[in-house]
């Protein structure tokens, strides 16, 4: 970030959409977060005295905007934030000893909303401090390029913004990130994660180079009520698009193979670090298991070591109603 010296990240789950609280949760957020506030301004079309456009006939009639909000993957604190962008359904179980287990599937209803709070500090010394209510989560992207960290990215809408809340005070940690050197993508017979065991699949899918888990959910962000706020309504889950993109190296027709027959096949992506745990060790997975290759995927032919990128519409299947989860495995006693 070339513009600010210094800048804090802060969340909290509202109990109340649109009802700011205390952000009290801290994340360190990459420099490209942005929330962007996009009031509906409308300017009256009366014919008044004068030769220019008059500037008391410009009237605010609606508040709101969107943004995305990007993070490094980390191994504890994450979990209310994963819980946010999958719609609010989430178990966190003690497995053994000090190993708790999050699982999140995807919500109904109507999505929870989060108070964030972005703080940056100017070359001047002075801080900006931006707080948005009523902030959902209307997507996600989990991605990893080749050799580097895990990162998610999540897109929001927000009813309100503000700028004369006060600056909240962050409880920093300092959690391992997950990064190349303990990610392995499987496939192959799939064991369904339990609220104490983790996923499992049989086979290990080769010659992954880089991916993107991409969700979204369709809903209206711009469902405006006649109820005198002039806000946006919380909007509700309706039906969810999500998208496996990968590079692999080209070793085998198989991906090919499963396009030309619609074979649906599982994937899971697993993340793990070097701390140990009471149980096992911290632990992150994503679990596709039913995933449709969208298009032949074709290699290169210019000299050079042969590759594939793939898309594939992650889905639900009639023997599988989950289309996707998200799995911790942590030392955080609570989300």
């Amino acid at each position: 970030m070339t513009n600010y010296r210094s800048a804090q990240g802060m969340s909290a789950d509202e109990s109340t959409y649109n009802a700011l609280v205390t952000t009290s949760d801290w994340h360190p957020l990459l420099g490209t977060a942005s929330m962007k506030n996009a009031p509906v301004n409308v300017d009256a079309e009366s014919i008044m005295p004068g030769t220019g456009l008059l500037a008391d006939n410009r009237y605010r009639t609606a508040e709101g905007g969107a943004g995305q909000l990007p993070y490094e993957v980390l191994s504890k604190t994450m979990g209310k934030l994963f819980r946010w962008a999958m719609g609010g359904n989430s178990t966190h179980t003690l497995v053994s000893g000090t190993t708790y287990q999050s699982v999140h599937s995807f919500g109904t209803g109507a999505l929870p909303s989060r108070s964030v709070q972005l703080v940056r500090e100017l070359v001047t010394g002075t801080e900006m401090i931006d707080t948005f209510g009523g902030v959902t989560a209307t997507g996600f992207e989990i991605s990893m390029d080749k050799t580097g960290l895990l990162k998610v990215t999540i897109d929001t809408d927000f009813a309100s913004y503000s700028t004369v809340v006060a600056k909240a005070t962050p409880t920093v940690s300092y959690p391992r990130r997950f990064g190349w050197k303990g990610f392995t993508a499987m496939t192959g017979t799939r064991t369904a994660a339990t609220t104490t065991a983790l996923a499992s699949c049989t086979t290990t899918l080769d010659g992954l180079r880089s991916f993107s888990v991409k969700a979204t959910v369709a809903t209206d962000t711009e469902d405006y009520r006649g109820n005198g706020l002039g806000i946006k309504s919380q909007p509700y889950a309706q039906l969810r698009d999500v998208q496996f993109t990968g590079e692999f190296d080209f070793l085998s027709s198989t991906l090919r193979d499963n396009h030309r027959t619609l074979t649906a096949f599982p994937i899971l992506l697993q993340f793990v670090t070097p701390t140990a745990l009471s149980t096992g060790f911290e632990t992150f997975q994503i679990d596709m298991p039913t995933v449709l290759v969208k298009e032949d995927p074709e290699p290169n032919m210019d000299g050079t070591l042969p590759t594939i990128s793939v898309t594939g519409d992650v889905m639900i299947s009639s023997t599988n109603s989950t289309q996707l989860q998200l799995v911790q495995r942590t030392s955080d006693t609570t989300l």
